[in-house]
């Protein structure tokens, strides 16, 4: 990869926000998932690394879906 492309430095104000589109798309995910699966739960979590997270999911994986997002998203 050339060197113009590399660990380039993007302000804050030129990132675009998702907006509401992507926002009510995950709230129709969770809906449609709701329909699909026989329990849904909701969690909240402090401090939580990608290696337990990942751990839990695969466990889970035949049976459950999980959703990430703010709760008044979800």
């Amino acid at each position: 990869m050339p060197k113009s492309k590399r660990n380039k430095v993007v302000a804050l104000t030129k990132v675009k926000k998702r907006g509401r589109d992507s926002k009510e798309a995950i709230v129709e995910n969770v809906q449609n998932s709701l329909e699909e699966y026989p329990n849904a739960f909701v969690l909240s979590f402090d401090m939580m690394r990608a290696g337990p997270f990942k751990e839990l999911a695969h466990s889970m994986k035949s049976d459950s879906k999980f959703f990430l997002g703010k709760n008044k998203v979800v």
